[in-house]
């Protein structure tokens, strides 16, 4: 027995490189735990903003200047609508059960110390510290918006959005163990059946002791990303200008309690594409897209009630991707990089909303917005390549509660008691529930002036 212990100890000492297989690289294959079902956050100019039915009238121009900040993007709601923060969902214990599932040796090793210890199951029992992933993701968002009244009934607009993207990555090994209180509970020394004395729980702890020091995790991430051409860990900023949408909104109908406006908002693929080779990128520009919308306004006394439905259709575009080899395939090679067909899942919308005016400066609106995304697909150009484990997890559902607080001159303007005709307005907004996506809260402010 002693002899196939000392067998299987040394591949303790190698669990650092292979649990990284297994779970830190589980973890930055998914864009580093920050941007792995992002897609919804900048298919919309208007998508931290409550839908309303507002128009310019015709000859008027405005320029418009977004500014926000979206945090929380850490945390994320799992499949089964589960929020979890980053270390909550991707850090693990290294237990005897995570080590058996990525190393076949140390199965061996636990077999043993259960079979000659029945009375403590101590093979069962062993965990040799915790793997901890840390990430502080923020993105910061503007955009600037001229819009012009082509007409009294139709307003069409230009909006560039910009991008501050920041993600810092990391992992760690905690050295907390139960070597001791393993060591505390079995015989000191152990008897072979040819009465050969051996001190079993320093084996124990000398395969620790080998462990602690190659677990620089880091570094192993670091060596495996290099070898695989990859960026995994460390700190990314990125700056860049996103997709330009244009937007048009038509009046359909208006009297004094009903209003129906169509809204289409149709994104370019000016942005930038996404590098396969780089996990700590932002992908969610490069993308083609026409997010339709139909919204109703009521108008009573001085409230405005909004529904809106609104379907976003993806237009079919192509993308590099590496494409795994089967689901544990953590890392495919650089030469599984293929050129292939993404068809991003389509999404249904529907919000509503209600405005109430304080005075004819001040108005308070609040509401909330439904989402439906189906599943992403892809389709390459090998027969022997399942191209549908790039589909996975990328279905989404979200609801999100906003709510805004606006102030405007343009009564005053048109009254001639201020000069300019502007709007000055706050956003929040936050993903209070959903699948597949992250949290996001968001904080705006929107600048509009009229002439």
């Amino acid at each position: 027995m002693p002899s196939k212990i000392l067998a299987a100890r040394p591949q303790v000492a190698n669990i650092p490189k292979d649990f990284v297989r297994g779970v830190i690289l589980l973890a930055v294959t998914q864009r580093c735990l920050i941007v792995f079902v992002m897609v919804s956050l900048f298919l919309n100019l208007e998508t931290h903003a409550l839908e309303d039915i507002s128009l310019l009238p015709k000859g008027v121009r405005a320029l418009m200047y977004r500014q926000g900040v979206i945090s929380e993007i850490g945390n994320k709601y799992s499949s089964n609508y589960q929020l979890g923060s980053i270390q909550y969902r991707m850090s693990r214990r290294i237990d005897a059960k995570m080590i058996q599932q990525i190393n076949e040796e140390f199965v061996e090793l636990v077999k043993i110390m259960n079979n000659e210890f029945p009375d403590y199951n101590l093979g069962d029992k062993v965990y040799l510290g915790d793997l901890i992933l840390d990430g502080d993701p923020r993105i910061d968002f503007k955009a600037p918006i001229l819009a012009y009244g082509v007409t009294n009934s139709y307003t069409l607009a230009v909006a560039v959005p910009i991008v501050d993207f920041q993600a810092k990555i990391s992992a760690r090994h905690t050295g907390q163990h139960n070597i001791e209180q393993i060591k505390a509970a079995m015989p000191s020394t152990y008897s072979s059946y040819r009465g050969d004395s051996y001190n079993f729980s320093a084996r124990l702890e000398d395969a620790y002791r080998q462990l602690q020091d190659s677990a620089n995790l880091t570094a192993k991430v670091s060596e495996l990303c290099r070898d695989k051409n990859l960026k995994c860990l460390g700190e990314e900023r990125e700056s860049s200008i996103g997709d330009i949408q244009l937007v048009n909104r038509f009046l359909l109908y208006e009297d004094p309690k009903w209003a129906f406006m169509y809204r289409a908002h149709i994104n370019l693929p000016t942005g930038p594409e996404d590098d396969p080779n780089n996990l700590l990128d932002l992908p969610v520009f490069h993308r083609t897209f026409i997010d339709h919308a139909f919204v109703s306004r009521y108008t009573y006394k001085d409230f405005k009630f909004h529904n809106a439905l609104a379907y976003v259709m993806q237009v079919p575009d192509r993308v590099n991707k590496r494409v795994p080899e089967s689901e544990n395939d953590i890392l495919p090679d650089e030469d599984r990089t293929e050129n292939l067909q993404r068809k991003i899942g389509d999404s249904l919308k529907y919000e509503f909303n209600s405005f109430y005016q304080i005075n004819p400066d001040l108005s308070l609106g609040a509401g909330f917005t439904k989402e439906w995304k189906s599943k992403d697909s892809y389709r390459g150009s090998y027969e022997d390549r399942n191209y549908s484990l790039l589909s996975r997890n990328t279905s989404v559902e979200s609801l999100k509660f906003q709510g805004t607080l606006s102030y405007s001159t343009v009564d005053r303007f048109l009254r001639k008691k201020f000069p300019i005709p502007l709007s000055l307005s706050y956003s929040y907004s936050d993903l209070v529930s959903g699948k597949n996506v992250e949290r996001q809260l968001t904080h705006e402010l929107n600048l509009a002036v009229m002439f």
